[in-house]
């Protein structure tokens, strides 16, 4: 922690900091030892919501990764070879994005989520012999 810098104690503090300010922080200062007990609090706080944000994002991830051309294989080797793990991520995200994608289907309004052309483009990639989900 620099001398400019707030201490984060709780997870709270440390999701309100943002993911980039937190990532950069937590590199910073990841080769520090001696920590004293408030300095080791702080990095599992910045962990824990770094891990969090992480997490959340990782789904629009596996979902670009797919539309670009990745097959399952290669973001099974990504996500660590956790498939299950993965498509149960990118689905329940996915559900919340087509739900997004229906409610704004008003004039005048800029569509949110995902079309079901682009959905089922994806779960082409996810699930291609199962012939779906």
């Amino acid at each position: 922690m620099t001398e400019t810098q707030e201490p984060i104690r709780t997870f709270d503090e440390a999701y309100r900091a943002g993911a980039y300010g937190l990532a950069r922080r937590w590199a910073d200062a990841a080769g520090e030892v001696d920590r004293t007990a408030d300095g080791e609090l702080e990095q599992i706080a910045i962990m824990s919501a770094l891990a969090h944000w992480l997490t959340n994002w990782r789904p629009i991830h596996i979902h670009r990764a797919a539309l670009a051309g990745a097959d399952l294989a290669s973001i099974t080797f990504a996500m660590g070879g956790l498939q299950d793990t993965m498509r149960t991520a990118w689905k329940e995200w996915a559900k919340g994005q087509r739900e997004l994608y229906d409610l704004y289907d008003e004039p005048g309004k800029t569509r949110l989520g995902i079309p079901p052309a682009e959905y089922d483009q994806v779960v082409a990639v996810l699930w291609p012999t199962e012939g779906g989900q």
